[in-house]
């Protein structure tokens, strides 16, 4: 499983996911230059309450750990539907907010190669750079690459030779939904599918 990486010869990407659809392209094009640089995604999550009451629920510590949990849940499907590797994932985590102030102490933290945000690419150009990535792009010390559209290159989902029939469709489903490609694998690899060792927030 992935655990938190020591080691400073592989490059990294960090990646800021929001865990809806639309995160897909930003995670994908961050996976996409991890692979590229024949390095490793870290892909985190910052909860984002909407409204006091919301905010003041994560005070709670039986609230907060659900939703941390929840959460890593979620950057896990996510992972799978878009068909990343155990060897593309560095990382996986999820803090509590603010968003940008995390985004920022985690690229410190890990020194990047690149980070990834998304930009809100249904809005009028004018309004496409948010408050959090207009704060990461002034701050950031380290190159950030913002998505505003769909990204040039597509991951595949790997199905390996050995595999059951049962596991073979299941895989084929999932280059379904993604869109992607499929690639056949002669030796087993070990494909992300369970709970990541991930950092998160403590109570």
């Amino acid at each position: 499983m992935p655990s938190p990486t020591t080691d400073r010869s592989i490059p990294l990407v960090l990646v800021g996911s929001s865990l809806g659809p639309e995160s897909d392209e930003v995670v994908r094009s961050g996976l996409v230059g991890a692979r590229d640089a024949a390095g490793r995604l870290v892909l985190l999550h910052v909860l984002e309450p909407q409204g006091e009451v919301a905010a003041g629920l994560l005070a709670f510590p039986m609230v907060r750990e659900g939703l941390l949990a929840a959460s890593r849940e979620q950057l896990a499907a996510q992972l799978r539907r878009l068909g990343a590797l155990s060897c593309d994932v560095a990382e996986v985590a999820v803090e509590l907010p603010p968003v940008d102030a995390q985004l920022l102490a985690a690229a410190d933290r890990l020194q990047p190669k690149v980070v990834v945000v998304g930009a809100n690419r249904d809005d009028p150009p004018s309004l496409r750079l948010g408050p959090v990535a207009a704060r990461v792009l002034r701050r950031s010390r380290w190159p950030v690459w913002l998505v505003k559209g769909r990204a040039s290159a597509m991951p595949s989902v790997y199905v390996f030779e050995k595999d059951e029939p049962g596991e073979r469709e299941r895989m084929l489903s999932l280059a379904r939904k993604a869109e992607c490609s499929l690639v056949i694998v002669p030796t087993q690899s070990e494909v992300i599918a369970g709970p990541f060792a991930a950092r998160g927030a403590r109570s």
